[in-house]
């Protein structure tokens, strides 16, 4: 009951916070193309405020999670195969980047925005979705991996 529990809210927490970066990379994106540079930047605001903040729920879930299935269902690294390794190197790292994400490039986008330093805000945009493309390739890549070797 209680791995099902945990793999259900792992399963889904992965899939909010990558189906989120799909979305903005993906859909909202390319949506926005023709937008005033204000109204464009505004818009990144207010959803990167949102979606930033889902998403460090969601990491508090899947480190809780993960750590549960890793050590007290699978008894440890050694009991695991590599597409668990690999799932917890690549949650590291995305981990990391969002860290690095929150508390540096969008609070310098948040700061310029609402000063309405639009080029300077229009700049750091382009870092954020440097790393936004980044941990949503790693996310893809995670899920197949994790996955493929669950199936296995």
């Amino acid at each position: 009951m209680l791995w099902n529990l945990s793999n259900t809210l792992h399963t889904l927490a992965a899939v909010i916070w990558v189906g989120g970066m799909f979305f903005a990379y993906v859909a909202l994106r390319p949506a926005m193309t023709g937008l005033p540079k204000e109204e464009a930047l505004a818009l990144w605001r207010r959803t990167l405020q949102t979606f930033l903040r889902w998403v460090l729920v969601m990491v508090v879930v899947l480190w809780a999670t993960g750590i549960y299935q890793m050590f007290f269902v699978l008894a440890g690294f050694g009991a695991a195969g590599i597409h668990v390794d690999t799932m917890f190197t690549t949650a590291l790292v995305m981990t990391i980047l969002f860290f690095w994400l929150n508390h540096g490039p969008f609070r310098k986008f948040k700061l310029a925005a609402d000063s309405r330093d639009f080029d300077t805000a229009g700049q750091v945009i382009q870092t954020v979705r440097k790393i936004v493309a980044t941990n949503l390739a790693l996310g893809i890549i995670t899920t197949a991996i994790a996955s493929w070797g669950a199936a296995g």
